[in-house]
């Protein structure tokens, strides 16, 4: 858990541009010291070609057949094309795609509007619409390493969790308000968070939910001393139906670390 507000706040840092970070306060040093962090986080083996480039691991006519909708209509992005310049060689272990992803998108062409609660007090009108995620390789040398990684875990470690995440933080240069910033956006990502194993997908499977994502969900995939995620939130759907999009997804990416 101490790697969730580090990796939340890294990701803020390296999705930003110079600009962003400058208007945020976030120095030089600080921009440096997350890049550093991403740089030595990365996955192994099959799925090497792919993590720099992860949107070739699965095209968008075959996310459209899966969802039920038109090819046309998906929005690939690779959500970290700039961080991919950190690697050079393709087919060489890439030590920034524990943070890489590709995004497909699409909005309803009826133009149909849905209430979006953001917080407990707070709910915006949103286009219909969904999203799928793939990628955050990620290596791992056991089932048994998968299982303590991905588990459900006391309130009391959340806890202890975050304040190690702040002395972690402290000691990178991150400022205080920088810190809370993190621990409070991490503490609402594991709210209500929920971890369930999952038979017949690769070699281990874990489907992850919380308060946050609704009726999206996460799931992790471990194959040949791997995990990979696939994130599916889909409007109007209810969280049997993202999972079951998520396997399909997930079927499609094991294809190619077969």
């Amino acid at each position: 858990m101490k790697k969730i507000s580090i990796f939340i706040f890294t990701l803020v840092l390296i999705s930003c541009s110079k600009e962003e970070q400058k208007k945020a306060g976030v120095s030089d040093e600080t921009a440096k010291e997350a890049e550093k962090i991403v740089s030595k986080n990365g996955g192994e083996g099959c799925y090497i070609p792919y993590q720099a480039k992860a949107c070739e691991l699965v095209d968008k006519t075959t996310i459209a057949q899966i969802v039920g909708i038109e090819a046309k209509d998906i929005e690939v992005k690779d959500a970290m094309k700039e961080l991919h310049e950190m690697g050079k060689n393709k087919d060489k272990p890439y030590k920034g795609s524990e943070y890489a992803n590709c995004d497909y998108s699409w909005k309803d062409k009826s133009g149909k509007t849905y209430k979006k609660k953001v917080t407990d007090k707070i709910s915006v009108d949103m286009p219909v619409g969904g999203y799928v995620q793939i990628g955050n390789f990620t290596p791992m040398k056991s089932i048994e390493s998968f299982k303590q990684m991905y588990r459900n875990v006391s309130q009391e470690e959340v806890n202890k969790a975050f304040d190690k995440a702040d002395d972690k933080l402290k000691e990178k240069g991150f400022d205080n308000k920088q810190i809370t910033n993190a621990k409070e956006l991490g503490k609402e990502l594991t709210a209500g968070r929920n971890v369930t194993y999952l038979e017949g997908i690769g070699e281990a499977a874990a489907l992850i939910t919380s308060k946050m994502t609704g009726e999206g969900v996460e799931l992790i995939v471990l194959i040949n001393g791997n995990t990979f995620k696939v994130s599916v939130n889909i409007d109007l759907k209810n969280q049997a139906e993202n999972l079951s999009v998520a396997k399909e997804v997930a079927k499609e990416v094991l294809k190619k670390c077969e």
